[in-house]
């Protein structure tokens, strides 16, 4: 039975939640299950999934659909609580409940094991964004108003938190109690924008009466946050924007950050709690990390409907239980998302490893898994060998990254690095490539952009085998007869089949002329294609390095190049052996092969991967089409040495 997504909103969005920014994450759960074939039902939120072990709650939900409440606090196998997590984007899809009662509040924070430089660049994000700009959930004044310098900044929030009851006081308790124990620091107090200001108001107003000093006022969080010394409330969204502000807050009621604040139970705590806070430093932009990178779903990040999705996995709602019927990666299987929980396990076992989680599958085969995942709070590949030779596999990549990366760990020619080797696991953890796939750079390019990608291109194979080469006599019939055991006995047209022979008597032919030429050998990637490569503001990283490989220079050029010429061609007439010359000429005038091999090795390399790259593809149109084009172009040049 297919699964539907039911949608538990406020009676008052059930037609428009599409169009509220608080149900923004509701409009994009909606689009990313909807275009996949899958459905979305809405319907009226009962108050009593609001309510904390209410115990008429789970006769509201049906067993068979997964249910997302907006600001739910129901916890149930097949229920998601969502809401804003304070700050925007930042959003909480909870099996437990939002907010104070999120699973991040019983979370274990070790600060240790997130490096500031991994956590700096979400901070400073986030304060570019919000605190440069004097940006808040809210709106706020744009007038700027003088706020007293190392204040202690009380922010209300209503009465809300004491209707929850996750409030240790009341409103006057806390305000009486912060200006007992102030020891002479202003006391600025601003109520919540959408809160009952009046009941805080006369509160506020009695205390004053009584003679106790406060300083009321409507400005923007900012003003206020960059004036204070510390900040004060139940469980406020304004003590997380005062981090990125690195001040220091206090609580008087329970919260899901409290691992970065001092929580105040009774009066008699405040003093303490008071003096803890003041003598505070640093840590900010590690905990802010952990809070929004590591439990939290940015609606702005690229993984957003993976991690979405191995959400839903994880309650048992995989692609297939919920009818997502378009093809689709391997990161919503279910099997990928057993074996990504098994992973994790064995990465966790080990001593190097303080933090495991897994994003997304690439690749899972019976003998292959290959994830994206944060290792250590740093974004990464996990690649995993099942075959018998796996020990060896990790311990051979390990040692050519750990070679190859001495030479190119900089630069704009680049690998990417073995972070972590695991060989009797069979496991490597290697550094995330940033950017596009080089092939979909240089297929979108302009002739002249493609021309110099080529030419770049060319450039990193260059620097990869430079180092290790030696020159040879080619022997070109072991690579010949490699491709007589391929079959083509799946080629039914006789038109391709006489194609082939042609192709085959061509190299033979071209092998028995080119016999003891001259080659250059080298230690090389081996699969150097426009797949096994990133892009990113100019620089080329190579990845899918599996060991060193002793082959033919020229087989790897003639790999890259086919390998354009097949999935990403030029529309040119204009050919040399079966290559767009304009493709050809930029990859030659990077100097990775010498003139004399044009013709004979790199010819014949060349002709092998179009001939190899026709019968691989020929069930797909698009191959089978450009393949048998510069075949037949291949065909027409002469067999010169």
């Amino acid at each position: 039975m297919t699964s539907k997504i039911v949608f538990h909103v406020p009676k008052n969005f059930i037609e428009n939640y599409k169009e509220q920014s608080h149900l923004a994450l509701f409009a994009k759960i909606e689009e990313t299950i909807t275009q996949n074939g899958g459905t979305v039902e809405v319907v009226q939120r009962d108050a009593r999934l609001k309510i904390e072990n209410d115990p008429d709650a789970a006769a509201l939900i049906d067993d068979d659909n997964l249910h997302i409440v907006e600001n739910g606090w129901m916890s149930a196998p097949n229920v998601l609580n969502a809401t804003i997590a304070y700050i925007p984007p930042f959003w909480h899809l909870d099996p437990k409940g939002v907010l104070c009662n999120s699973v991040i509040s019983t979370a274990e924070y070790n600060p240790e094991t997130i490096p500031f430089d991994v956590a700096n660049g979400m901070f400073q994000r986030l304060r570019k964004r919000l605190v440069e700009k004097r940006h808040s959930r809210y709106d706020q004044p744009s007038e700027v108003e003088e706020i007293p310098k190392n204040s202690i900044a009380v922010f209300l929030q209503g009465g809300l938190p004491e209707k929850q009851g996750n409030a240790y006081c009341t409103t006057e308790e806390m305000l009486r109690t912060v200006h007992k124990y102030s020891k002479g620091h202003p006391i600025v107090v601003k109520a919540h924008p959408i809160s009952n200001q009046i009941k805080d108001a006369k509160i506020l107003s009695k205390l004053m009466h009584e003679g106790m000093e406060f300083y009321p006022t409507n400005a923007n969080v900012h003003d206020i946050l960059s004036r204070c010394s510390v900040t004060v409330s139940f469980n406020s969204a304004v003590a997380m924007e005062g981090f990125l502000h690195r001040k220091p807050a206090i609580l008087f009621g329970q919260s899901d950050f409290h691992h970065n604040v001092e929580t105040v139970k009774t009066p008699d705590e405040f003093p303490d709690a008071l003096s803890q806070a003041l003598s505070k430093e640093g840590g900010y932009a590690q905990f802010v990390y952990w809070y929004f990178a590591k439990h939290c779903l940015s609606l702005d990040e690229k993984e957003f409907e993976q991690k979405l999705l191995m959400k839903f996995a994880n309650m048992g709602f995989d692609a297939k239980r919920l009818g997502l019927t378009q093809e689709r990666k391997p990161h919503i299987l279910q099997d990928a998302f057993h074996i990504s929980q098994d992973l994790t396990g064995t990465l966790e076992k080990q001593s190097e490893i303080k933090s495991c989680e897994i994003i997304e599958a690439l690749k899972v085969t019976e003998s292959t898994n290959v994830f994206v995942a944060r290792i250590n709070n740093e974004k990464a590949i996990i690649k995993q060998f099942l075959h018998d030779n796996a020990h060896r596999t990790v311990e051979n990549l390990k040692k050519e990254l750990d070679y190859i990366g001495e030479k190119m760990g900089h630069g704009n020619l680049q690998v990417n690095k073995c972070l972590y080797a695991f060989p009797d696991e069979g496991i490597a953890v290697l550094s995330y490539a940033e950017g596009r796939r080089l092939g979909d750079v240089i297929e979108k390019s302009p002739p002249s952009k493609r021309m110099q990608l080529v030419k770049k291109s060319g450039n990193w194979l260059k620097k990869y085998t430079r180092p290790r080469s030696r020159s040879a006599k080619f022997g070109p019939m072991y690579w010949y007869h490699l491709l007589q055991d391929i079959s083509t006995d799946h080629v039914k047209d006789k038109t391709d089949k006489a194609l082939c022979l042609r192709m085959l008597e061509n190299l033979r032919q071209r092998a028995d002329t080119i016999k003891g030429c001259k080659v250059i050998q080298a230690a090389s990637h081996g699969d150097f294609v426009g797949i096994n490569a990133h892009f990113s503001k100019g620089v080329i990283c190579g990845v899918d390095i599996q060991g060193e490989h002793w082959l033919p220079i020229a087989k790897d050029v003639a790999k890259f190049l086919v390998w354009l010429q097949i999935y990403s061609p030029i529309d040119t007439d204009h050919l040399t052996y079966g290559i767009a010359s304009n493709d050809w000429s930029a990859m030659l005038a990077s100097e990775i092969i010498s003139n004399d091999e044009y013709d004979t090795t790199l010819a014949f390399f060349v002709g092998r991967e179009l001939y190899w790259r026709f019968l691989e593809g020929y069930n797909t149109p698009k191959i089978q089409k450009n393949a048998r084009f510069s075949i037949e172009n291949y065909l027409e040049n002469k067999i010169r040495f």
